[in-house]
């Protein structure tokens, strides 16, 4: 008796909820397909070590093995592998119409927020990437497994489970992971030790506020920040400043009134 139930209340959800809706896009409407990445989840068969990007088809008609460009690094792809997904069960399928959210098996080339297309270029609006308020460095307390701790954690930082930062200017890289939520830590060590089999201990560091900027290098190198500001690059390698508190905020604002700070962020499109 686990699915009593379930039946009438995805139909009722079906009925609440609104239908899909347009989305917005920097080129007019086109009648070829375009697709819009929305999440990449790894180890959906533990068994395969897979990962599926999540699609839903903005325009024109998803077809299985077409050749798709990649928007943001205009590497082209052949999409021979999708299913549409229900829990645990996998269909495999052939078309898909605006508004069908479909699975392609991950090569490790999509990103969160990535525009597949054909033919024409488009790109779709990206996803907002907001002020974390939690800040921490995860060690593998396993040397042996930290292969695999490598690994895992860049995969879910991938799925968008929790930002990363780090200092440039620092040989040794030490990824500071950064959340909204102090429960995302708490699901990123889960996932790396069941999935991964990598232990792992945590270390607070007292940041609470995240500001991205644009700069020229002249305006960077003398960029002024509060004494306990930092400057770091997130994991796309857009330039921030960590802080730690809001009189930080309004004392950088102060000091550089030429640089325009942002507590959030849209993923861009551009080629890395």
């Amino acid at each position: 008796m686990t699915n009593f139930g379930i039946e009438h209340f995805l139909h009722g959800f079906l009925k609440l909820c609104p239908p899909p809706g347009s989305r917005k896009a920097t080129e007019p409407p086109s009648p070829n397909f375009s697709g819009f990445i929305f999440k990449i989840q790894a180890n959906l068969d533990p068994r395969h070590r897979d990962r599926v990007a999540f699609l839903r088809v903005c325009s024109g008609m998803f077809e299985r093995d077409m050749e798709v460009t990649i928007a943001r690094s205009m590497k082209k792809i052949r999409l021979a592998r999708a299913f549409r997904i229900f829990g645990q069960d996998r269909q495999t399928i052939d078309q898909a119409y605006p508004g069908d959210i479909i699975g392609l098996v991950c090569p490790g080339e999509f990103r969160l927020g990535d525009t597949l297309c054909q033919n024409e270029i488009v790109h779709q609006e990206g996803l907002p990437q907001f002020s974390p308020e939690f800040f921490a460095v995860l060690d593998c307390t396993d040397t042996a497994r930290r292969k695999q701790f490598d690994r895992g954690l860049k995969q879910l930082i991938e799925e968008g489970a929790i930002q990363v930062f780090h200092d440039p200017h620092i040989k040794r890289r030490e990824n500071l992971l950064a959340a909204v939520g102090e429960l995302q830590f708490d699901v990123v060590r889960y996932r790396l030790e069941s999935e991964y089999n990598a232990p792992t201990s945590l270390s607070w560091r007292p940041y609470k506020l995240v500001r991205w900027f644009n700069a020229t290098p002249e305006q960077k190198a003398k960029i002024r920040l509060p004494y306990s500001g930092k400057l770091a690059l997130d994991q796309f390698g857009h330039d921030a400043v960590l802080l730690q508190s809001e009189w930080d905020v309004k004392a950088l604002h102060r000091a550089n009134p030429d640089i325009r700070f942002e507590e959030m962020r849209v993923t861009n499109h551009t080629a890395d």
